[in-house]
């Protein structure tokens, strides 16, 4: 069985494998010793340097929830300071507006968090519409790809490295120099299974009547035993631009958002046909989702627990879009609750730092007992004179360092060893002529709002999950929004 190695994802930066911060407080902690070393040349001054050196170590050092205590002095303070301010809380307006005769149809409020978005619809290459997130901050449009999933650890090793070596011509085109795409995303839901499929299927299929005794003994024997399942879904976004910044104003706008929408539907297309030859389905014809779909995939993911609604509401003939963003958001330390569900976020920050085989996710994928999680790796090409740039710049830190433990007899450890290696494995696949990609990961969880002691439990039963899966889960404390924001299909989260 082919192995894959992910990890460790240390980066260097300018100061080694430390960051600005972790740097600053160990400095200023020195500085602070020598000074009062200077100024009391006494015992008691020695014993308040000392001090002042070991709390400035212990912080420099100190970790919550696997980062520095760095990371997390910032965020809390803002948080502090925007939920005295009310700015933590929000009431969408439009409930209680309504609407006039001038103005029938009313653009849905945002959180100031999600920022400008709006779906808009394009031209499909089946003549089908094609459902994208146009983010005016950022000026990008966003398509979605419904992938059907197949077994890929059930296939033989040939067959594996086949598909991951077409998947890898992907990731070449589309990182290819001119390239529209900016990101790229996969999310995974897990979600409870509303319908027995296969009861559904036998129903239309069976020749006896459903009413017949035995068969229907038989339906109902397999619909009570399908109670609990669980039903994954995968989707690919792909981030493209949108507007050219030049021509944002004017009557243009429109003809340009079009002509990117056009854009992206044939980038989308590429992909499609990458994925047949990888022998990767996806759904509905060219599998970009509709706006109606796309709607319905963003209320479904801001509140799960509303899905009856919205099956009943896709029933009708008819029927409006359903409002893809939530009327009401309380973002806390612990959670964030919108509308009806209340969500919990973490950030991956480091892969398994040992070679693992394909089926490596199943412990969060298909064996953790939470019945609503996502998980959502966003990737971002990188040009190939910077990632050698940077390839070269790591290999002579990786050296240098290697150069002073060797000289002044420190030993080197696991962690030194596992960094070096990664430097040097990127170095290699760079001249082999592989792609660039950063990545980052997220997951989120999602119950009932208001459900504290379900909230405990399935936070223990993902944080579980993860580990087992070699993952290193972070939750992140009064960035819950920002996190879970990074699990939807909107290709953010890049840090």
């Amino acid at each position: 069985m082919t192995k894959h190695l992910l990890g460790p994802r240390a980066k260097r930066g300018p100061f080694g494998y430390w960051s600005i911060g972790q740097v600053a407080i160990g400095g200023c902690a020195g500085v602070a010793a020598m000074v009062v070393v200077v100024v009391s040349p006494t015992i008691l001054g020695l014993l308040a340097a000392v001090a002042i050196a070991f709390a400035g170590a212990t912080l420099m050092l100190m970790t919550i929830e696997s980062l520095p205590i760095t990371h997390w002095v910032p965020s809390s303070a803002v948080f502090v300071v925007e939920r005295l301010g009310g700015r933590r809380v929000w009431r969408s307006p439009v409930p209680g507006s309504g609407v006039t005769s001038a103005e029938p149809v009313r653009r849905a409020a945002l959180p100031r968090q999600f920022g400008e978005l709006e779906i808009v619809s394009i031209g499909g290459a089946d003549g089908r519409p094609a459902g994208m997130t146009y983010d005016r901050e950022r000026n990008s449009l966003v398509s979605v790809l419904e992938v059907r999933l197949q077994a890929f650890g059930l296939r033989d090793p040939a067959e594996q490295d086949r598909q991951l070596a077409t998947i890898a011509k992907l990731q070449n085109d589309l990182a290819r120099p001119g390239s529209p795409v900016r990101r790229v995303m996969f999310v995974r839901r897990t979600i409870p299974q509303q319908v027995n499929e296969m009861v559904g299927y036998l129903r239309e299929k069976l020749a006896k009547p459903v009413g017949c005794g035995p068969v229907q003994a038989m339906l109902e024997a397999m619909d009570s035993t399908a109670k609990g399942n669980q039903e994954h879904v995968l989707y690919l976004a792909v981030e493209t631009s949108a507007v050219p910044r030049e021509r944002r104003r004017g009557e243009r706008k429109e003809q340009e958002l079009k002509r990117a929408g056009v854009v992206a539907v044939r980038e989308l297309g590429r992909i499609h046909r990458y994925m047949q030859t990888a022998e990767i389905t996806v759904k509905s014809g060219d599998g970009i989702l509709t706006p109606t779909e796309l709607s319905y995939l963003f209320a479904d993911m801001c509140d799960p627990f509303e899905r009856r609604m919205l099956d009943r509401l896709k029933l009708r003939e008819g029927a409006p879009d359903p409002r893809p963003w939530p009327l009401a958001l309380d973002d806390a330390w612990p959670y964030v609750r919108l509308d009806g569900a209340d969500h919990l976020a973490w950030w991956i920050p480091d892969w398994p730092p040992v070679p693992v085989e394909a089926g490596w996710w199943e412990a969060l994928t298909l064996q953790c007992e939470a019945p609503l999680v996502t998980i959502a790796v966003v990737l971002e090409p990188v040009s190939i004179k910077l990632a050698k740039a940077q390839a070269r710049r790591r290999l002579t830190g990786d050296r240098a360092d290697v150069e002073t433990r060797t000289k002044h007899q420190m030993i080197e450890t696991s962690e030194d060893r596992a960094r070096r290696w990664q430097g040097e494995r990127e170095e290699q696949e760079l001249a082999e002529g592989h792609s660039a990609w950063r990545y980052e990961a997220f997951v989120s969880a999602a119950v009932p709002a208001g459900a504290d002691e379900h909230r405990r439990l399935v936070r223990e039963q993902v944080e579980s999950a993860c580990v087992q899966a070699g993952l290193v889960p972070a939750f992140m404390y009064g960035l819950q929004l920002d996190h879970f924001l990074c699990t939807l299909p909107l290709c953010r989260g890049m840090r």
